[in-house]
């Protein structure tokens, strides 16, 4: 069965982890993308790319963000069969030491 995604306003697609910056430091973090429902959908112009949630606390450089999330990727990764239950995991495992 392969049904059409239809994209409606107010949708959000939600990033994996990454390394994100703000005004108090570097952090964990995800963003996401909304939908708002004024145009075409391949139209760049109707998204809006905003952050989503920390996963981490703050850091004075980025380099430490960076590392600690290849170590936190890699002590999940041995324990999942699929991309989707790595990402549920790993996003449990940060809240856990938020």
């Amino acid at each position: 069965m392969n049904k059409k995604l239809e994209i409606k306003k107010g949708y959000l697609f939600i990033s994996y982890p990454c390394v994100m910056k703000s005004a108090a430091g570097w952090y964990i973090g995800t963003y996401c993308q909304e939908y708002m429902g004024r145009g075409k959908v391949s139209d760049e112009n109707e998204w809006c790319l905003q952050p989503y949630d920390r996963e981490s606390g703050y850091h004075s450089n980025k380099e430490e963000v960076e590392k600690e999330l290849i170590f936190l990727k890699n002590c999940i990764q041995e324990s999942v069969e699929t991309e989707s239950e790595y990402y549920a995991r790993f996003i449990l495992f940060l809240k856990k030491f938020k």
